[in-house]
């Protein structure tokens, strides 16, 4: 018996005419295509729309989320490894002068590492960037108060920014600090920097700045530099770390010793310093995001040996970088996490107490503060890992007023007290809430 086959919808000419509309749909899509590459494309490359990691970007990308916004960062230019960036003009010329603190008769120095070597690699291995870490995630509409907490598997990196940290609570506390203390025509003229970041659980960090970036002469905080570049020299065997080295770390940390600070720095090598805050592996001096720390003169009489690029600034620091620099050793990724430990215990029992030390433990005497301020003329700046009452947070402030020193004793009593309100445990998605 034959077989009829039965068609529905059309005749037998149908299948052609079903081909020639897919052949147009797929044209069309390749078109859509085409329109979305180029609407992405920034100097005529294009970039990915959907991954976009913190510190790669240099213009703002804007994200609406269900309050404020959320912005990346991009820019193709890296710092390559041991490489000190070059000045903004490409000139290398004086921007402005910056202040010098002058010191006493300088003790006879320690021979110096030849600083033409190339830069030590710690034996460590460096911990990796995750997705998670590195970036957060957009959420549309508001958020469940009673999400269960996400938490990555490592600490985050905060690669070369506080930014993916970001937390609106803490912002707005960070804000009404300002407004309470009467700071806000210093914060608009340019005269302070704060940074604020509760890491009590570290593998969530939540940050907030007022002028996070702001370069400003720090006088002696950066002498955490030349603490992190002993210990990258001990970590690659380069450096012997026996009790008079340690006596003398301890020295320029706890007493802030211009002394030993120097004849440190002239161990490690004066170059190698700077090579090593600007390296990829850390990025404590990153030209993208407006310098950070710097050594670029000894801690005695003389002249500077080599200003920073950007501000011309021979001890300088921005609030952001020396925050980030405290995560990266409060979570074992400065050089490895044995060195970390060890740089953490000799920034403990600080013996000079005025500014953070003053200010918090007049008023809270169980604190424990992991510190280094610095203060030249009318500079002041202060710096801490600071653990009280099972919190764990991180406080930097550089401020240009004689009155400084009154200003970051008052700050760090009611950043104490913000942090003390803040709720912990909620996480959604990578957003910190």
């Amino acid at each position: 018996m034959a077989r009829t086959t039965t068609h529905y919808g059309g005749d037998r000419g149908s299948a052609t005419q079903h081909a020639a509309g897919l052949a147009l749909i797929g044209l069309g899509a390749a078109l859509i295509a085409l329109s979305l590459s180029a609407m992405v494309r920034q100097g005529g490359e294009p970039v990915a729309a959907t991954v976009v990691p913190p510190g790669e970007f240099d213009k703002k990308i804007y994200l609406p989320g269900d309050s404020g916004r959320v912005y990346f960062e991009y820019n193709p230019v890296r710092v390559s490894e041991g490489a000190v960036p070059e000045a903004a003009n490409g000139q290398g010329e004086i921007i402005e002068p910056a202040p010098e603190e002058p010191t006493g008769t300088v003790e006879p120095q320690t021979p110096a590492v030849t600083t033409g070597a190339a830069t030590p690699q710690s034996t460590a291995r460096p911990i990796a960037v995750s997705e998670a870490s590195a970036r957060p995630a957009v959420q549309n509409g508001p958020q469940k108060k009673n999400s269960q907490a996400v938490a990555p598997s490592r600490p985050a990196t905060l690669r070369a920014s506080l930014k993916p940290a970001n937390h609106r609570g803490l912002q707005r506390e960070l804000d009404q600090i300002i407004a309470n203390l009467d700071l806000e025509e210093a914060v608009e003229d340019q005269k302070l920097g704060v940074a604020l970041v509760d890491v009590t659980n570290p593998h969530a960090p939540r940050a907030a700045t007022v002028n996070g970036d702001l370069m400003l002469y720090a006088a002696s905080l950066p002498k955490i530099a030349i603490l992190l570049a002993a210990f990258e020299r001990i970590e690659a065997g380069q450096l012997r770390y026996d009790a008079a080295l340690k006596r003398s770390m301890t020295d320029m940390i706890r007493r802030s010793s211009n002394i030993e600070a120097t004849a440190v720095l002239d161990l490690v090598g004066r170059d190698y310093v700077n090579r090593l805050l600007a390296s990829d592996k850390y990025r404590l001096y990153d030209r993208r995001q407006n310098g950070g720390l710097w050594v670029g003169k000894a801690y005695a009489k003389g002249t500077a040996y080599q200003r920073d690029p950007l501000h011309n600034i021979s001890h300088g620091a921005t609030a952001e970088q020396v925050a980030r620099f405290y995560y990266l050793l409060e979570t074992g990724q400065l050089v490895s996490p044995t060195a970390s430990r060890e740089m953490k215990q000799l920034m403990g029992h600080p013996e000079i107490e005025h500014k953070f030390v003053g200010g918090l433990l007049a008023s809270k005497p169980g604190a424990k503060l992991y510190r280094k301020s610095g203060t030249w003329g009318e500079f002041h700046a202060d710096s801490a890992i600071i653990e009280h009452r099972g919190r764990r947070y991180i406080a930097v402030a550089l401020a240009q007023s004689r009155d400084g020193e009154s200003w970051l004793r008052d700050m760090i009593v009611q950043m104490d007290d913000a942090i003390l309100r803040q709720e912990h445990g909620v996480q959604v998605a990578g957003i910190l809430q």
